[in-house]
């Protein structure tokens, strides 16, 4: 098991760092933390028209970013599990599985992102 071991460590690591930033972008971008900028956070023409369009696009993508973090750790419990009980290789697997669907729902938030910025409107 030891190459999938690596496998399992560094997907692992990329399960957590996407549980957490994922969330933290949405709450910082919400809260008017995190600015228009553009290199982090939902960067759509539609959130990047105004600094309310980005506050309320960011507001918008908080529960997907929940799911984000609660499908991270939950990958990250089934890809242990799935290694102990069936090998490295399992637990690659779920995990890669956990990984599409964080990707999924990141993706799946730009429609419902892009139309509360557009509700905002483009005043500062």
């Amino acid at each position: 098991m030891g190459e999938a071991l690596i496998g399992l460590v560094g997907l692992g690591f990329g399960l957590v760092v996407v549980s957490l930033l994922v969330p933290w972008t949405a709450y910082a971008g919400a809260r008017g933390r995190l600015g228009r900028n553009g290199m982090v956070g939902a960067r759509t023409a539609a959130t990047m028209a105004s600094d309310a369009a980005w506050r309320a696009g960011h507001h918008a993508m908080i529960p997907f970013a929940q799911a984000t973090a609660v499908l991270g750790g939950a990958g990250v419990v089934l890809m242990v599990l799935f290694a102990l009980l069936w090998g490295g290789e399992a637990g690659i697997i779920a995990g890669m599985g956990a990984m599409l669907a964080q990707v999924g729902l990141v993706l799946g938030s730009i429609r419902p992102v892009n139309r509360a910025a557009r509700r905002a409107g483009t005043g500062a």
